[in-house]
């Protein structure tokens, strides 16, 4: 195990394989992690191994767990970005329905006037 960081364990066994004092012997010179991933059911490798420094043990367990984590970001993520998009929906809907009333707004005054001064003119005959 001096050679490799990852170490990946499948085995038919029915009881552990690889085992903690092992372990702690092929790494004792190491400078760099050693991450095994134990794929078998029932385990291949003791548990113990885990509690060693610079080593990281991940079993099957261990990868639901980091699925299911995964699947609760990305549903937190998937809210955030739907709200996100209809305050922006909701946002470009009022510029629309404000455009026509600042139009309206802008356009009664000048009307008002017109009709005013017409009717005004129609009277002096002009």
């Amino acid at each position: 195990m001096n050679h490799v960081d990852i170490v990946m364990t499948c085995t038919g066994s029915d009881r552990n394989i690889i085992f903690k004092k092992d372990v702690a012997s092929e790494i004792a010179n190491r400078s760099t992690d050693l991450h095994i991933l134990d794929l078998g059911l029932p385990r291949d490798v003791d548990p113990a191994v885990g509690e060693l420094d610079n080593v990281h043990l991940f079993t099957l367990e261990d990868l639901e767990l980091l699925q299911a984590e995964h699947r609760r970001s990305i549903a937190t993520a998937s809210e955030k970005a739907e709200a996100i998009v209809a305050e922006a929906a909701a946002d470009f809907m009022d510029d629309i329905e404000v455009q026509p009333l600042l139009k309206d707004i802008g356009e009664t005054p000048n009307r008002s006037v017109r009709r005013n001064y017409s009717a005004l003119f129609r009277n002096w005959g002009l």
